[in-house]
């Protein structure tokens, strides 16, 4: 017998309810059959072309008595794409894969910027603080921006048009992550932040 498929040599290291989870688990997945045709999503968070309804999803998670996060409505009311409303959700909560995350989880060797070294790479910082982004925003008349909450207070300048403000302010914040990422890449081979 060979000593990788010796069961005697593992500990089991689930508890009882991740066993038993596991195990339903398992018996869910015996029962799926695949084929070649076209996957279809179905489910309760599917809207009818088989997008995923993230609004209802979020509703689901937020507790009962829990008020809303305040970044909630400004994200998900907007017509930005659900990618950008999700990229923009991750960084509000400091999820991003910026340098100072990737740094915390030992996946690189600095936390700070690699464009301009000039402080730590954290999502705010990429998108608002880094010289280049605060030239992004002047580009685009919109008043400096220090952090994350300031964004849901902005006044839409007399330039844009007021019913569009926030799903352009999202796509914005998205395009200066890119152009940085972008930037940062064609300057270094580390391209570990973007």
């Amino acid at each position: 017998m060979s000593g990788l498929t010796d069961s005697r040599l593992f500990v089991p290291r689930l508890s009882a309810q991740a066993s038993a989870e596991l195990s339903q688990l398992q018996t869910i997945v015996s029962q799926v059959v695949l084929s070649s045709a076209r996957d279809n999503r179905r489910g309760p968070f599917c809207l009818p072309q088989g997008k995923l309804d993230s609004g209802s999803l979020y509703r689901l998670l937020q507790s009962k008595d829990a008020p809303p996060h305040p970044a909630a409505k400004f994200i998900w009311e907007t017509r930005a794409p659900p990618r950008v409303q999700f990229f923009i959700w991750l960084m509000v909560h400091g999820r991003v894969q910026c340098r100072t995350n990737l740094f915390r989880k030992k996946i690189v060797d600095s936390p700070i910027c690699k464009v301009y070294r000039l402080s730590d790479d954290t999502g705010e910082h990429t998108a608002f603080q880094c010289p280049f982004a605060e030239v992004f925003w002047e580009k685009l008349g919109i008043q400096s921006i220090t952090n994350n909450d300031c964004i849901f207070d902005l006044s839409c300048p007399d330039h844009f048009p007021k019913k569009h403000f926030t799903t352009l302010l999202l796509a914005s914040m998205e395009m200066s992550e890119i152009q940085l990422c972008s930037e940062k890449s064609s300057t270094h081979t580390d391209r570990s932040s973007c």
